[in-house]
């Protein structure tokens, strides 16, 4: 049920279901599927996020706990599942989007199933240079189930819906800002700029 899937590095699909079972999946021929382990049950959930913040390596968080896990399927094999720092709420039907700089924004959830029980209004941004969270802006509005966030071309993340049906109707979306976006000074830092560019491009 509700699984997560992502094409692996060498090219079969890999993915756990709620409950934490985790499988590859051959496409080749009449298709396969192996089984490959178990997530710890703190980092399961069928309202769990995930993003696939590299090639190969994945952020599961939220969920049944306030935990999170990055899970690497570099090496092909047994997936190996490594603890990461922790959110400081815990996060039910949160959402991850990987941002430009590869960090990976959290938004929206609560500790109770859709409902506004410790309502998760602020941003958390994880860095996997260093595995930590760091808290960013809040939010006006609670982003639970049937919730979204989208990046947008101008690096911005669209955060919009949930609670449809649920403790609010959200049918309206905000804007968050990362950090990168501004200079020390809290002003819109410059944008980069295609200034050059090849005559030919290979494909």
């Amino acid at each position: 049920q509700y699984p997560r899937n992502f094409v692996a590095p060498d090219g079969r699909v890999f993915g756990y279901d709620s409950a934490g079972r985790m499988y590859y999946v051959n496409t080749g021929g009449a298709g396969s599927i192996a089984m490959v382990g178990q997530l710890p049950a703190a980092n399961r959930g069928d309202d769990a996020s995930a993003a696939m913040f590299r090639p190969g390596r994945i952020l599961q968080f939220g969920g049944a706990s306030n935990g999170a896990v990055v899970i690497d399927i570099t090496a092909g094999g047994t997936p190996v599942v490594t603890p990461t720092a922790p959110m400081g709420t815990q996060r039910r039907l949160a959402n991850a989007t990987v941002l430009p700089d590869g960090k990976v924004l959290a938004t929206g959830g609560s500790r109770v199933w859709n409902q506004m029980d410790t309502v998760a209004y602020t941003a958390d941004i994880w860095d996997p240079a260093t595995g930590q969270w760091t808290v960013g802006a809040t939010a006006q509005r609670a982003r639970l189930y049937h919730s979204t966030a989208v990046l947008m071309p101008d690096a911005s993340v669209l955060v919009g819906g949930g609670g449809a049906p649920g403790p609010q109707r959200n049918l309206n979306v905000e804007f968050y800002y990362p950090p990168y976006l501004f200079d020390a000074s809290g002003q819109r830092a410059p944008r980069p700029q295609i200034t050059d560019w090849p005559a030919t491009v290979q494909i």
